[in-house]
């Protein structure tokens, strides 16, 4: 997935839908509002009350400190995509290196998410959110939103197989 407005790309598995760079992940909550560049998607209406299975995108922030801007991002998405007020659980943020070079930092956010329709096996989320620097020294963060405790779901290591492969273009 190319996002030639941000000068990155990411790696997503074969079976997901590459949407146009102008197709946005867009989430908000009462602490701010995120929107995502270069969305991919796949699960597509997989299970009444969930639109994808799993999503990523590239969001830009006004965060300079990488930790910070992949928290803040991580907590919009988990109330606006899972509709949890709190956030989320927020894990702590660990340094972490692209496969090309990048550097930056990871944070992982989940917590229990029942769908507003019946029919759906997803139970809980994880948000995976990598912020870090392109080369115009603005702050991006790749941000993964998974739905768990369903069939085919995104596993973490294959989440962090696709924020390694984030790169500058």
């Amino acid at each position: 997935m190319l996002i030639a407005t941000y000068r990155v790309a990411y790696d997503v598995p074969s079976a997901w839908t590459v949407h146009s760079e102008s197709d946005t992940m867009s989430f908000s909550n009462t602490t701010g509002a995120i929107d995502g560049r270069g969305q991919a998607t796949e699960g597509a209406d997989y299970c009444p009350g969930s639109v994808y299975r799993a999503m990523a995108a590239v969001t830009s922030t006004t965060e300079t400190d990488p930790a910070a801007a992949a928290t803040r991002v991580a907590k919009i998405a988990a109330a606006g995509g899972y509709s949890d007020p709190t956030g989320g659980k927020v894990g702590t943020p660990t340094s972490l290196q692209t496969q090309s070079g990048v550097s930056g930092q990871f944070v992982e956010t989940s917590g229990p998410w029942t769908p507003q329709v019946p029919g759906c096996t997803a139970n809980a989320y994880s948000v995976y959110a990598f912020g870090f620097r392109n080369a115009a020294n603005t702050t991006l963060v790749l941000t993964l939103l998974v739905d768990r405790g369903t069939s085919g779901e995104l596993t973490a290591d294959q989440a962090e197989k696709m924020i390694k492969s984030l790169r500058l273009v």
